[in-house]
């Protein structure tokens, strides 16, 4: 991103992730002709003064997470990473109150391990909650066939792509109208709505 003011070509870049940040604001503020991309028309509210020049929402191959035959589902299922924002405290939760097993399949950074030892890892203590680890993409199918719904913060400005695979595998999807999920659920019911004509 830096290297553009200096050298004379078209450039643009894809802004994933939390644009809330107070760190964010001095770095576009120092280069403010960087075009950049954001993931959902929500997220640029948490960077207003960034050059937007357009939205691209994920997008899913038709059919990628049908689900696998005879697997029966057993288990809430918590996809992503572990960190505050993600909310797996919260999925923790709604799995003991429904009295459902709680499956995490999360990727857990350096910089989140502090929050996983003081937060999730004392919740793990209790049972009914089993820490899967990273998942590639191949594992995704069978890790979600097996899972009765998806517990995820829905709020949350990044993480389409994780919204856009918990509706592909045909889950009815409840989420308070916030973050990136209105764009999301617009896109995808207009996707839906093309495809049945």
């Amino acid at each position: 991103m830096f290297r553009c003011r200096h050298i004379q070509f078209e450039d643009v870049t894809t802004l994933h992730g939390r644009l809330d940040l107070p760190e964010l604001t001095p770095v576009f503020e120092a280069f403010p002709d960087v075009a950049v991309v954001s993931i959902s028309d929500h997220q640029r509210r948490g960077l207003p003064e960034a050059h937007f020049v357009g939205t691209v929402h994920h997008d899913l191959p038709a059919g990628l997470l049908m689900p696998r035959e005879g697997v029966i589902p057993r288990y809430l299922a918590f996809l992503g990473r572990i960190a505050p924002e993600k909310g797996p405290e919260r999925a923790i939760r709604i799995a003991r109150a429904c009295g459902i097993p709680l499956k995490i399949a999360a990727k857990l950074d350096r910089a989140d391990q502090s929050y996983f030892d003081t937060v999730i890892r004392p919740m793990l203590g209790d049972g009914g909650v089993e820490m899967v680890g990273e998942i590639s993409d191949a594992e995704k199918l069978t890790f979600l066939s097996g899972a009765v719904a998806a517990v995820s913060r829905l709020d949350q400005l990044s993480r389409k792509r994780v919204r856009s695979e918990f509706m592909a595998r045909a889950w009815s999807v409840r989420s308070r109208r916030s973050g990136c999920f209105t764009s999301v659920t617009v896109s995808f019911t207009s996707t839906v709505r093309r495809s049945r004509r």
